[in-house]
């Protein structure tokens, strides 16, 4: 297969940490996919003794638990790898009085305080501790404040790549002194290089990009956002002049959203894996992950992760893929990318982009209702077909009924739901009493079905992950329910002639002006719900 790591990553950081069981079962399956590695993202969702409130009451794993993974990955022949944070991605510890002394800015650690090394200290050696593998994910992504903060209010103005280079050269020594090599993820050296993510000029890296990366240090390019093989080969061969060793990492894409994307994946997938093999790159990492609430299970992209291992491996039929797959699995390989149907409305039928109108459409609001000019019509329809499709799904899978009964259970709900406020701001307009009567009722009819969706989703987790993380699911359908009845009663109340108007339905819809035609969908819940301020974080 490969002389490397051929990895899948799991998150287990944003509300969802997969049950110790469930992991064991991911295991079985990656062994027989041909998989050697895998990592558990875990930012602050593990044990660490002395430190209370890393990870309180987020459902993480106990030392024991780490270790019994460990023994049984191994059992299997998988490596499993401590994926860590030592700078951003920190947000959760943050919400705690005891972390403030070591917070920069936003979720990043504060460089140069000795407190935050104490931290790192303490997270490293639990890794060593709970895992036998040399190898080490220290993340270090995305910290674009990084010492815009605290750090400048202490210190003043930084160089930006002596701060980051001497927090890294002070992370590496602690792997090193507790037996690991560390990887890390690249994109923090390219940012400050360019001011983008990477790279415009890939013959040409800047001398002092080369100088910034201490040895001891593996770089990991990530990326998932092209489907041509030569943004990935531009990128691999810059990797390759200041890392040898470098890792690609391309994504089995399941996050922001309750339904994954399997066929953006493999298109994506097969793009960065083909450029991998021309490059001789041999470090492979495959991302699961679960952003803005951990909405759709892992399990749903294992067609997109047995597919990445074949492409890897120089396979090109995938009628032997698909073949394959079942013999492993004893599920059908097409029945995995009907997961993917809520998402597919009008022209992303075609496109198959990363583009959720079944987020959008879930928890759009009725009465601002700002997704209306993005509502086509007909998708009522399109999702009464799909609900029909997946339900048949459900009773034909062997081991996964449960994740088709949700995505059936949404595409019912959204057979209602979806062209519901569109329809309720023309029937207003017009001042139609008799639609009005009709969305009334319609209106509950789409409050029953989230009951149904409620109670699948609800089954879905309980199966998959600790029950710790559930609450914001709660919380948002929770707050969906109300503003369902909220527009029903204000809909009743105008009909009985108790108000003279609905205000919100007044005002005239403007397109959105973050519009972005790829991916709007994949906007957090946050942003969908609505255009007030839901909380004001001064700190």
């Amino acid at each position: 297969m490969t002389n490397g790591c051929f990895t899948a990553m799991l998150d287990c950081s944003r509300n969802g940490v997969i049950k110790v069981n469930r992991v064991k079962d991911y295991i079985d399956l990656l062994a027989k996919f041909g998989y050697n590695a895998l990592e558990l993202y875990t930012e602050d969702t593990f044990e660490l003794e002395g430190e209370p409130y890393f990870g309180f009451m987020r459902g993480g794993y106990t030392k024991k638990e780490l270790k019994e993974l460990d023994a049984y990955a191994l059992s299997k022949g998988i490596e499993l790898i401590p994926c860590v944070q030592t700078l951003a991605h920190l947000n959760a510890i943050f919400k705690w009085h005891v972390y403030s002394d070591i917070k920069d800015t936003q979720d990043v650690l504060l460089i140069d305080e000795e407190k935050t090394y104490n931290l790192i200290e303490k997270i490293i050696s639990t890794a060593r501790e709970c895992f036998t593998s040399k190898k080490i994910h220290i993340g270090m992504d995305e910290a674009d404040l990084v010492g815009f903060g605290k750090y400048y209010k202490k210190h003043g103005t930084a160089n930006r790549y002596e701060l980051l280079n001497r927090h890294l050269e002070r992370v590496i020594k602690i792997a090193e002194k507790h037996d690991f090599k560390p990887c890390m993820w690249s994109d923090m050296f390219f940012k400050m290089a360019t001011g983008g993510y990477y790279l415009n000029d890939y013959d040409n890296v800047p001398k002092d990009l080369k100088q910034a990366i201490p040895s001891g240090v593996d770089l990991i390019y990530w990326w998932y956002y092209d489907d041509q093989e030569k943004p990935y080969l531009d990128m691999l061969k810059a990797h390759k002049q200041l890392n040898k060793d470098c890792w690609f990492a391309g994504a089995a894409w399941s996050w922001n959203n309750f339904a994954p994307f399997n066929k953006w994946s493999m298109k994506h997938l097969s793009a960065g894996l083909n450029a991998c093999r021309k490059t001789n790159v041999n470090n492979i990492l495959i991302t699961v992950w679960g952003d803005d609430g951990q909405e759709c299970s892992h399990f749903a992209v294992l067609s997109s992760l047995f597919y990445a291992i074949k492409v890897y491996q120089g396979e090109k039929s995938i009628a032997k893929i698909k073949k394959e797959f079942y013999e492993i699995t004893g599920e059908e390989f097409n029945a995995f990318l009907d997961l993917d149907l809520p998402n597919l409305i009008a022209d992303n039928i075609e496109k198959q982009r990363a583009f959720a109108p079944s987020k959008y459409g879930f928890y759009g609001d009725l009465l601002n209702g700002y997704y209306d000019l993005y509502t086509p019509d007909g998708s009522g329809e399109i999702y009464k077909k799909y609900a029909y499709k997946l339900k048949n799904r459900a009773k034909k899978s062997k081991n996964f009924g449960y994740l088709f009964e949700v995505e059936a259970s949404l595409c019912d709900f959204l057979s209602i739901k979806f062209e519901l406020a569109k329809r309720l701001r023309k029937a207003y307009k017009e001042n139609d009493l008799a639609k009005l009567e009709i969305i009334c009722k319609d209106i509950k009819r789409a409050e029953t079905k989230l009951k149904r969706f409620e109670t699948a989703l609800k089954t879905m987790w309980d199966n998959d992950y600790n029950p710790q993380g559930y609450d914001v699911q709660d919380i948002r359908i929770g707050a969906l329910k109300q503003r369902l009845k909220t527009a029903r009663e204000k809909v009743r109340a105008y009909l009985d002639k108790k108000v003279q108007s609905i205000p919100e339905l007044e005002a005239e819809n403007l397109p959105l002006n973050n519009w972005n035609d790829e991916l709007l969908g994949l906007t957090p819940w946050k942003k969908i719900v609505s255009v007030n301020v839901l909380s004001h974080n001064i700190f």
